[in-house]
């Protein structure tokens, strides 16, 4: 057994990865504060200047994803195959794993609801929004799952 219980690993995870949101969201405001440089973007319509602020900012977020990733998703996965019946292990990994497709679909959808507030030149929109509310919802979905496994002695 480890120095950590499940839920204290899973929090850890969640925390680190609201730190990464929090990380990529201030990156996203301090991105439009710099100067628009004259060149044009190759990765953005025609026209849609770059940013005078380098890319390589953006591992820091995805560095801090990555490790809130190997706190959460082992959790989850023994959380799910510990409480199935040996019948139904594979059926709750693969449970498990859709679970976690279906919320790339929910963020698709959340990208489509905020597509007025992020056009195709990102100069001119709101990207931080997107980062504020999967802060939010995070935090909204972590309290039952906490919950629940407090119930069950976790």
């Amino acid at each position: 057994k480890g120095r950590f219980s499940h839920s204290q690993k899973f929090t850890m995870g969640m925390a680190i990865a609201a730190l990464s949101v929090f990380v990529a969201a201030r990156l996203e405001l301090m991105r439009k504060a710099v100067p628009v440089l004259s060149e044009t973007s190759n990765c953005a319509p025609p026209g849609v200047g770059m940013s005078d602020m380098q890319g390589a900012w953006m591992m820091l977020p995805f560095f801090l994803m990555g490790v809130a990733e190997i706190y959460t998703q082992p959790t989850l996965l023994h959380y799910a195959y510990s409480k199935s019946p040996a019948s139904m292990r594979t059926l709750a990994m693969a449970a498990s794993f859709f679970i976690a497709a279906v919320s790339s679909a929910l963020f698709a959808l959340l990208v489509s609801a905020l597509g007025p507030y992020m056009p195709n030149d990102l100069n001119h929109g709101h990207l931080e929004y997107g980062y504020y509310i999967n802060l939010a919802l995070g935090g909204i979905f972590l309290v039952p799952f906490l919950s629940v496994m407090r119930d069950d002695g976790h």
